[in-house]
């Protein structure tokens, strides 16, 4: 079995360990802030990513992305049990304007 982790931090980055230890997942493929920026230039548009309240990590990752590619130029919604980080990207003429 393979497993592909998004958010591979420390409570990602240990689950994904300990499965590998364990020998319940042959391969392991994280994925982390580095694909999310990747994605983000690629295609232009706004951006909702939205988070359930309840899930501190997650809000934490996710505001800490946003805030990097748009340099702090995102606003933050929240509402419904979510924490939404909304923002625009101009896609791949953007990036290389950077």
């Amino acid at each position: 079995m393979k497993l592909a982790v998004i958010g591979v931090g420390l409570i990602g980055g240990s689950f994904a360990l300990a499965l590998k230890k364990a020998r319940a997942v042959s391969h392991v493929v994280g994925v982390g802030r580095g694909a999310a920026m990747l994605i983000f230039a690629r295609y232009a548009g706004e951006w909702t990513i939205a988070e359930q309240s309840r899930n501190p990590g997650a809000i934490r990752f996710w505001r800490r992305v946003v805030s990097e590619f748009t340099n702090d130029k995102f606003r933050e919604k929240r509402g419904q049990g979510e924490i939404a980080h909304i923002f625009t990207s101009a896609g791949p003429a953007g990036v290389l304007g950077r």
